[in-house]
């Protein structure tokens, strides 16, 4: 009955170890991408994330559904202009929007767009200088996560729970030292005896 006991105990607490590890990655990667994102944003006065040329985005909307739905994760990479052909996915800024829409035609350095749900063209014309980046890679359902981190209200939450982590462990290791002397002593006070 004991030893039944003794192996939920220890399973409980491996589970809990892996719990708290798993935490502790997903918020230590949320402040990491949160701090760069705030550093990325402040001194390159871009509106969105933008390290080494690769630009990530939530799709939110389902104007390109079938290639890319709502809640997708979409990594875009700077492309120089004629590395851009007919039928690229692009990610373009108009007017302080960020859209994202394949190139359906391309003449005198003017991009004309077209979404996968759209019968008539986009629109706008759009110039290179307007194109973020070809988007490169699709990731399902992480542009939730990405749309999460990139709220002021989950940072501000992260930051607390960070700061409780760090007070919660500071406190674990100040009592696993005050343990460590109370034996120290005890191991010299039986020693004397």
């Amino acid at each position: 009955m004991k030893k039944a006991k003794k192996i939920k105990f220890k399973r409980k607490a491996e589970i809990i170890k892996i719990l708290k590890y798993l935490f502790s990655f997903i918020v230590g990667i949320s402040v990491l991408y949160n701090i760069i994102f705030l550093l990325n944003t402040s001194i390159s006065s871009k509106e969105y994330f933008n390290l080494f040329g690769i630009s990530l985005f939530n799709i939110d909307n389902e104007l390109m559904k079938d290639e890319l739905n709502p809640n997708d994760l979409v990594i875009v990479k700077e492309v120089k202009e004629n590395n851009l052909k007919e039928g690229d996915i692009i990610a373009y800024q108009v007017h302080g929007q960020i859209k994202i829409s394949r190139i359906y035609n391309i003449n005198d350095e003017k991009y004309t767009t077209k979404y996968n749900q759209a019968y008539y063209l986009n629109i706008e014309e759009i110039g290179y200088n307007q194109i973020i980046g070809k988007v490169i890679k699709r990731i399902p359902v992480f542009g939730l996560l990405l749309q999460i981190s990139q709220n002021k209200i989950t940072s501000t939450i992260v930051c607390i729970l960070m700061l409780c982590a760090i007070l919660y462990y500071s406190s674990l290791l100040k009592r696993q030292k005050l343990r460590e002397r109370k034996k120290k002593i005890q191991t010299r006070l039986k020693g004397r005896n």
